[in-house]
């Protein structure tokens, strides 16, 4: 048998094996290398993530107290529409009304209606009566010629 044959081809299988196991390790590291940017991005991306989740809570809640406020806002106005329309029906100053029902406000109008009801007849034009006659020139001499005043 041709030791030094056989000697060289299992050098030659053994340099090869060792080339390829080389390689293989080459290809390791990178793939490891690449593993770690990966992992390095991914985690980037979490907090970027968390921070825009974050974000989102924040807008979530300020959307909520908008629409809150919103609400509570188209609520007044109903109701202030509503007392409006109640007042200019019973014809009874709105800022007097008194309840959040258009029942409960027809009905404390009609409660004021009848409590502030005048007691005596209305005499018409008496809010018209001035508080001093009108000076009249005529008026004034023959009250000169005929008083006893000096």
């Amino acid at each position: 048998m041709d030791y030094e044959a056989e000697y060289n081809k299992l050098k030659d299988q053994f340099e090869s094996l060792k080339s390829d196991s080389r390689k293989w390790e080459d290809r390791s590291k990178s793939n490891y290398d690449d593993l770690q940017k990966a992992q390095a991005d991914l985690a980037e991306r979490d907090k970027a993530i968390e921070a825009a989740n974050t974000r989102l809570s924040e807008f979530e809640a300020a959307n909520s107290d908008m629409k809150t406020k919103l609400d509570a806002i188209d609520t007044e106005k109903a109701h202030a529409e509503l007392v409006a329309e109640v007042a200019k029906r019973t014809e009874v100053d709105a800022a007097a009304l008194r309840g959040t029902t258009k029942e409960e406000l027809e009905a404390h109008a009609e409660t004021l209606k009848a409590v502030f009801a005048p007691s005596a007849p209305v005499i018409e034009g008496q809010a018209n009566t001035p508080g001093e006659q009108p000076v009249d020139e005529l008026r004034e001499f023959t009250r000169g010629l005929f008083s006893t005043e000096d």
